[in-house]
């Protein structure tokens, strides 16, 4: 009997073909993974980092007669809020960190409120992330996964 070199041929490529498509359903399983080990951690620092600024803000106010501290480099200089965290918008742990404070009026108490916003260097396959929101009213820190900063009137974490 003679062996038929195309039928070799076309036996090899349907079993690449279906390895192929094992690799595939297995790398498929493994990329969410991997995304919530490096979501999970960021997370974490995240929301450890908002209560820490919570907890410095706190100090600030009580030596400052209600007052919160303005900014970042407020809470540094005055507080010891790791230098990590100097500037305007810093970027720690893969989040950009903003802050909001305003002073007390007649009608209203003093108030601040931080967003954290996830951050990816380029190149990386973006995945849903949380966005953190917290004030100084709700005194809980928000979530969101939506592509949107994280507000007052989303779920607690």
């Amino acid at each position: 009997m003679k062996k038929n070199v195309a039928d070799d041929f076309y036996i090899k490529i349907c079993i690449w073909t279906f390895l192929c498509f094992i690799l595939a359903a297995v790398c498929d399983q493994i990329k969410p993974v991997v995304a919530g080990v490096f979501r999970s951690d960021n997370e974490v620092c995240a929301t450890q980092s908002i209560q820490t600024i919570r907890t410095l803000q706190a100090q600030y106010a009580s030596k400052n007669q209600g007052k919160f501290a303005p900014n970042f480099d407020e809470l540094v200089k005055k507080v010891w809020l790791d230098e990590k965290f100097g500037g305007q918008n810093p970027v720690v742990n893969g989040y950009t960190f903003t802050m909001l404070a305003e002073k007390p009026t007649e009608t209203n108490a003093a108030f601040y409120s931080i967003n954290a916003e996830p951050q990816l260097p380029s190149g990386y396959i973006r995945f849903p992330q949380r966005h953190f929101y917290y004030d100084s009213i709700i005194n809980s820190i928000k979530a969101t996964e939506e592509n949107r900063p994280a507000r007052a009137d989303d779920p607690t974490i």
